[in-house]
């Protein structure tokens, strides 16, 4: 979303009396691993007090904005692969609801709950690497308990594959790409202007490959 979407956006802006906002961030977690069993997790949370409003020409108006929330992992080592899930819990209030609509772009995006796993295998004898990324981002019915369209759920999927020839002294890695592989049609939870009423945020790519090479010299 274009930052000439914001400047001035619902009028000439009046500086009167600006005053700065002020920040309380906080974070506690652990780490613990067991043999090839590694797990982490936290805790967070996040108040921002006269957080400046940009919906109103007046900028001395302002929500008190708090955002709270868990993130776990726990990853599984082989000897020659891995895999790993995540998940996250984000809630997100501005003056005690959640901000929606265009508000979300710039006071705190709506990521509810978002769970990922990802894997990976190497064959080191040939120079080979395989993976895969998955991302599924479940429903957000925060904003409809306010009046709002709820946020839908998302499942995206990737793979990917790599060859570092020994015959090139290792210099070179080829890699192929594959994304979005079952051509979902979604907009990732992280994209400014997803729910907005003022703009058309725009979609991720459907399914799509890249080549691509790199040198190391």
């Amino acid at each position: 979303m274009a930052r000439s979407n914001i400047y001035n956006f619902s009028g000439v802006w009046d500086y009167t009396g600006f005053a700065p906002s002020r920040s309380f961030n906080y974070k506690a977690g652990s780490r613990v691993t067991f043999d090839r069993l590694t797990l982490d997790g936290n805790v967070f949370y996040n108040r921002i007090e006269r957080s400046h409003d940009l919906s109103d020409t007046d900028r001395q108006t302002t929500v008190d904005l708090a955002t709270r929330g868990i993130n776990l992992s726990g990853t599984y080592q082989f000897d020659t692969a891995y895999i790993r899930a995540t998940y996250t819990h984000t809630i997100v209030r501005s003056d005690g609801a959640p901000p929606v609509s265009t508000a979300s772009a710039w006071q705190g995006v709506l990521l509810g709950d978002i769970i990922t796993i990802d894997a990976g295998k190497e064959w080191h004898d040939l120079g080979l690497r395989a993976g895969m990324s998955s991302e599924l981002a479940l429903k957000n019915d925060d904003p409809e308990k306010y009046g709002a369209e709820p946020i839908n759920t998302y499942f995206v999927a990737n793979l990917y594959g790599e060859w570092t020839p020994e015959m090139l002294s290792q210099a070179v890695t080829l890699r192929v790409d594959a994304n979005n592989i079952f051509d979902r049609a979604y907009t990732d939870r992280t994209t400014s202007g997803y729910d907005s009423i003022r703009t058309e945020p725009y979609m991720d790519p459907g399914r799509s490959f890249v080549l691509s090479a790199k040198v190391k010299f």
